[in-house]
């Protein structure tokens, strides 16, 4: 290092072994105590290994200074890995939840400059081991995966209690072989090259009177499958596989370069003569001309994507965004070794947990009203409708049919689908080919080398799918008035935000009257998975549904199958026993239906679902409540064991909401199992702390957005028009940022200010780099970019979005009638110069969503915005053109 304004501390070394190749980088050393090295890799892999000394004087502009070189150093040198080690002074920081505290202002300040650096950067701290004080001084910023920071047993010089020696290991990833198997249905066709002119006289042509007539639904089924995928196979093209090392967009010229470059380097490597290493040299400065060109025009061709094809481009953006190697799944077995398997291994664990409980022959129907004596058949209408509303995609089940393909020929498949769908109806026989699933493997949480942390995602045959969206209409239709207003999730009029702004307005009003509300929130262990069959039958049979619908139900449930795809490689078949599918369109409703009864056992306390997310919570006084709580808690776990659902009590957890010095605190227990307590939880994508601040989720929603900005500022750097990374800012960073608003927006000032800064963070790049380039059009003369841009502040979207969500309440488009009882119009006895709608509360309660929705329109909002119009897309419009 270079620095010598202190006689004692401070001072950065790096040494390294000569058996590793590595360059010194002295470009990247700023004025700060500071040093770069460049390591090759035995893997090919470049690693770039920086070393900072930051004293603890250092000033907060200082610090930003020395955080941002490192963040341009990480943005411009994208092909590198980093590693940043250092003694960085800054004390009173959790890694764990990325927050910080302590009393002194100026260390508050780095800390979150600290913590914003990680997320922008995407650099993940591993140090966690702590020095005499309980500090972390010494941190680990890096991009690699797997890096083990232990405790060193001694160091180069004597250990100091402030700065303990650490041993930190990179592994160095090796090539991974894998099975090549592929599943004989695959989807292989090159959908980009078909010809669907013809493919469209082919079916229009066809005569489907041979199905339409056919009295066997698996008959008719398989004719209809066989023949689709025969005008596929004869107007669509397979998709050549070839095995080109290159990147496809690599040109021709590109890659006969690069191979006689590899040539070169041979005769080289054999033969070490200057003829050699001229011609070598020759060819390799080649390969950089053209591969710069052949970039550039990659890149340019990606950028007019945006507005010819976008869906071309936003494929562009997630394959930029994921990291190297996250499309293939790695697991470890019991020994620990790495396997290729892991179909098997998936296929086996998923199977594991369904549990054996046969449905009998035949299910024993009730006697049903007059109203459902008589059940309407499938008609086209009803199967246009639906098909409307299924999105079109590419990705299809085992029979290789996507739902892009039914959109296109609705016209010519549908006449034939609705006799097969009523003939279904009629036999009450759900086809068996539509049974089967391909099941995909999606992480939840936790380290992915364990088939524990995946979730079976089932991807189903498109026909089988359309069916399910019309049967999901009639008995949705049916089944509303029976289901619960508790449950929120998948229902049409509520979401995650009804169910958090219905449990925020009665626990705001609990902590703001110096109360307690205590809440369990349950975690169900394969919930979704271990569906008792007969049981889901029998409730269903109780509610006024026709017997062929409940028989087809039936029919649905039993004999299902499922193969497991990951790797392109697939499993064995294996039998679904229990359970509904997750992925498919009837299993949340069928789910729903399922755990509608516990409205029955829970009678003391009020609860709230969103599928199979449970939540119970009652205002305390006394420990008295907490009997009737923990009385609850029984009831709730007794009805779980009478359904075959499983309660995981190591995940589910307690939090006493209140701002007391001195709280209640009950030990809550489910069996045996004393339930842990907890200050802060994440509940459906927003963090809760015990005092209702937010301050957890402004921290959370901070890092999350930086982490994508710093993402989108990567990979838009290439692109000429600037506009590009503003729409990956409000496509991709912003919603980060306004998730659920309504339910927190009642934060601080300092709060707010923290969420804008990341506002300000983006507009700053923006600004620059509007400010250095020119944007070409198809006239001769290039067209500055627009040097700034009108974004309102992310606080005025926010009553924005208080506003809209008060107009679905009072307009009943929101389906929550907890929160609508709650809304409070102001009728005037006479006639007053105030024009206040809603009624203002004596002590307004800003944590309180609909308390706080009616006085932010009476403020702001009264002279501008009719919030009784009727006419939605009128009052979207106005409130759009509000800044």
């Amino acid at each position: 290092t270079f620095s010598t304004l202190k006689k004692t501390g401070g001072g950065v070394l790096i040494a390294i072994d000569t058996s590793l190749q590595c360059v010194r980088r002295p470009d990247l050393e700023t004025s700060f105590e500071s040093v770069w090295v460049e390591l090759q890799c035995a893997n090919g892999e470049r690693i770039l290994l920086g070393s900072y000394y930051l004293p603890p004087d250092t000033s907060p502009d200082d610090f930003s200074q020395c955080l941002l070189g490192i963040e341009r150093t990480t943005n411009a040198l994208e092909k590198f890995k980093f590693m940043v080690l250092g003694d960085f002074n800054v004390p009173n920081i959790c890694w764990e939840t990325a927050s910080a505290s302590s009393k002194h202002y100026y260390i508050i300040q780095k800390s979150h400059l600290l913590l914003n650096f990680a997320s922008f950067t995407n650099l993940r701290q591993y140090n966690c081991i702590p020095n005499t004080q309980g500090n972390m001084l010494d941190l680990c910023f890096s991009d690699l995966d797997c890096i083990d920071v232990t405790e060193g047993a001694s160091g180069l010089v004597p250990p100091d209690g402030y700065h303990p020696p650490l041993e930190i290991s990179i592994p160095v990833r090796q090539g991974m072989r894998r099975c090549s198997r592929k599943h004989p249905e695959g989807n292989r066709h090159n959908f980009c090259a078909g010809d669907y002119v013809s493919l469209y006289d082919h079916f229009s042509n066809y005569d489907w009177s041979s199905i339409i007539l056919c009295s066997d639904v698996d008959q008719q089924v398989r004719d209809f499958t066989r023949i689709v995928r025969e005008g596929m196979d004869q107007f669509i093209p397979l998709r050549k596989t070839s095995g080109s090392k290159f990147p496809f967009w690599f040109s021709h010229e590109l890659r006969t370069l690069m191979n006689k470059k590899l040539r070169a380097h041979r005769k080289f490597k054999k033969n070490d003569t200057p003829e050699l290493k001229s011609e070598f040299g020759h060819f390799r400065s080649l390969c950089k001309e053209v591969f710069k060109r052949d970039r550039q025009a990659y890149t340019d061709s990606v950028e007019l994507q945006l507005t010819k094809n976008p869906k071309e481009f936003w494929k562009y953006v997630r394959s930029r965004s994921q990291k190297k190697g996250r499309g293939e799944i790695t697991l470890l077995d019991s020994q620990g070794n790495s396997t290729t398997d892991v179909c098997e291994i998936f296929a086996r664990h998923f199977q594991s947990v369904f549990k054996h409980h046969p449905i009998p022959s035949t299910t024993a129907a009730p006697a049903v009203s007059g109203n459902a004596s008589c059940i309407a058949l499938f008609d086209e209408e009803l199967l246009h409708e639906c098909v409307k509303k299924m999105k079109p995609s590419l990705s299809s089940g085992h029979d290789g049919i996507p739902s892009v393909l039914l959109k296109a020929y609705s016209a010519i498949f549908i006449p034939v689908l609705v006799q097969i769908f009523n003939n279904c109806l009629k036999n009450e026989v759900f086809p068996a080919m539509w049974k089967t699933a391909l099941v995909v493997p999606v992480h939840k949480s936790g380290p992915k080398t364990n088939v524990s942390n995946y979730r079976p995602i089932s991807l189903l045959c498109t026909f089988s799918k359309l069916l399910e969206v019309a049967l999901h209409k009639i008995l949705s239709f049916n089944l509303k008035r029976y289901l619960i207003p508790n449950q929120h999730g998948f229902m049409a009029g509520r979401s995650t935000t009804t169910n958090l702004a219905c449990f925020m307005s009665t626990a705001a009003h609990a902590v703001a009257n110096r109360g307690q509300l205590d809440v369990i929130y349950f975690d169900l262990s394969k919930a979704f998975d271990i569906v008792n069959h007969e049981m889901l039958l029998a409730k269903l049979s109780k509610l006024d549904i026709h017997n062929s619908l409940l028989s087809l139900l039936e029919s649905y449930l039993r004999d299902r199958k499922c193969f497991v795809s990951s790797n392109n490689n697939f499993s064995a078949t294996y039998e679904a026993t229990t359970g509904v599918p997750q992925g498919s369109v009837l299993g949340p409703l069928l789910f729903s239906v399922f755990v509608n009864d516990v409205s029955t056992v829970i009678r003391h306390s009020s609860f709230l679902q969103y599928a199979d997310d449970i939540k119970m919570f009652m205002e305390v006084r006394e420990d008295r409540d907490c009997v009737l709580l923990q009385r609850d808690v029984d009831a709730f776990e007794e009805w779980c064991r009478g359904n075959d659902l499983k309660i995981n009590s190591s995940k589910t957890k307690v939090v006493s909401y209140t701002r007391k010095t001195h709280n209640i605190v009950f030990p809550y227990v489910i069996q045996t199992d004393l339930l842990e307590r907890m200050n802060r939880i994440k509940d459906l994508g927003v963090v809760f702390d015990s005092t209702l601040i937010f301050s957890s989720h402004v921290d959370h929603i901070v890092n999350a957005a930086l982490r994508t900005l710093g993402s989108a500022c990567r990979i838009t750097k290439e692109f000429i028009n600037p506009c590009t990374f503003l729409i990956l800012y409000s496509a991709l960073c912003r919603p980060q940022l306004e998730y659920a608003s309504v339910v927190w927006n009642g934060i601080c000032a300092t709060n707010s200010l923290k969420i804008e800064r990341v506002q300000n963070k983006f507009l700053s790049i923006y600004r620059h780099r509007c400010s250095a380039r020119i944007v070409p059009t198809t006239t001769d003369v290039p067209v500055p970019v627009q040097r700034s841009v009108a974004l309102p502040t992310l606080l005025r979207r926010r009553e924005l979005a208080d506003i809209l969500f008060l107009y679905k309440l009072v307009h009943a488009v929101t389906d929550c009638t907890v929160l609508t009882s709650r809304v409070l119009l102001k009728i005037p006895l006479k006639t007053t110069r105030q024009n206040a709608s809603f009624c203002n509360r004596r002590l307004l309660n800003l944590h309180d969503p609909v308390s706080r929705l009616g006085h932010t329109y009476n403020s702001s909002f009264s002279e501008t915005l009719d919030i009784f119009n009727n006419n939605t897309l009128q009052f979207v419009k106005t409130l759009k053109a509000i800044t």
